[in-house]
């Protein structure tokens, strides 16, 4: 096999990957995958224009857009998810959710942790950021999926709690009346 061939076979590989990739980002959220497609078409455009010119560069240039697509399929799913949890955190913040999700604590101190060890790592070498951080997304898509089932629960109990106030608030409203309208016969002379 010459130098070239395994440039090649190189490139399809990696591309292989990549693909495989975008399809796992895109089962998390739809469109996930839409600029690491971009990127295998920019691949594609240089793979053409090696093979086209026998420009070797272009097979580089194409690795390069490869390792993008394979980066950017890594990274979205992480983005989003992360954005999700921080929203139902946002929401449920008044919430004791301890009482549907019994882990939630511990679930969010590796929540932080996570995002932590995110921040760690390196984009400089995306090859190595894409193998580090593929193990977070399965970790924060099973939080994700936990707090989600756990949601309609919470909020069912919220509804519980706001129509409890309710009916007591209407209790002591009806009692004060009671008691008005018992000091105003009391006191009014017949």
């Amino acid at each position: 096999m010459s130098d070239d061939d395994k440039k090649i076979q190189e490139v399809k590989d990696l591309f292989d990957l990549a693909e495989k990739e975008i399809k796992a980002a895109e089962r998390v959220g739809s469109g996930l995958g839409i600029p690491a497609i971009n990127e295998l078409r920019y691949a594609g455009h240089h793979v053409l224009e090696y093979m086209t010119s026998k420009d070797i560069d272009g097979l580089e240039r194409a690795k390069n857009h490869i390792l993008r697509a394979r980066y950017d399929a890594a990274e979205a799913p992480i983005i989003l998810i992360l954005k999700k949890l921080e929203d139902f955190q946002k929401e449920f913040s008044s919430a004791i959710i301890t009482e549907d999700i019994s882990e939630y604590v511990v679930q969010t101190m590796q929540l932080e942790r996570i995002k932590n060890e995110i921040g760690e790592i390196s984009p400089e070498n995306r090859e190595r950021y894409v193998e580090e951080i593929r193990p977070h997304v399965a970790q924060l898509t099973e939080i994700h999926a936990h707090w989600m089932a756990a949601a309609p629960e919470i909020n069912k109990r919220r509804r519980q709690e706001r129509r409890k106030l309710w009916m007591n608030l209407l209790g002591v409203l009806l009692t004060l009346i009671g008691v008005i309208v018992g000091l105003a016969t009391w006191l009014v002379p017949r």
